[in-house]
């Protein structure tokens, strides 16, 4: 009865463009917010602050990749769409931060610009390893024929 969602032909290239636009909007949100609602001004705050900045834009890196990188399986990717999601984040960081500059209590900061940059660079560069491996093993394999 419970058969999974299967999302259509048409639908497959849309999504993750779509989840990729949800993310920049959460983002969006949570930084347009006073700094007054952010959080306490501790150390620990501030450390959890940074790595939550680390992360999210490491997640953002990797929608942009797999919005960009449409039907190709990671493996067959060129690295050129690598760097193009990283420097998509890192604009979207840059504008993130002028954003902020709006918001009471809150200024932009080249520090967190350089931090989400290190996100992106960081979940890219592990997943352009990761398959990197694999993508010698597509390779050979192709060499001779035994492709599935």
């Amino acid at each position: 009865m419970n058969q999974p969602i299967r999302l259509t032909r048409p639908m497959r290239p849309i999504f993750p463009i779509l989840l990729s636009v949800i993310w920049m909007s959460l983002i969006f949100y949570f930084s347009s917010l006073p700094a007054s609602s952010t959080g306490p001004d501790t150390l620990t705050f501030k450390v959890i602050s940074k790595m939550i900045h680390f992360i999210i834009f490491g997640i953002l890196s990797m929608l942009c990749l797999y919005s960009l990188k449409w039907r190709r399986p990671l493996q067959r990717t060129s690295i050129w769409v690598f760097i193009l999601s990283l420097f998509l984040t890192i604009i979207y960081a840059i504008t993130d931060e002028y954003h902020q500059s709006f918001s009471p209590g809150r200024y932009p900061s080249v520090k967190d610009i350089i931090l989400d940059a290190s996100g992106a660079i960081a979940f890219l560069g592990i997943t352009y390893k990761l398959t990197g491996k694999r993508n010698n093993k597509y390779n050979q394999a192709i060499k001779t024929n035994r492709v599935k």
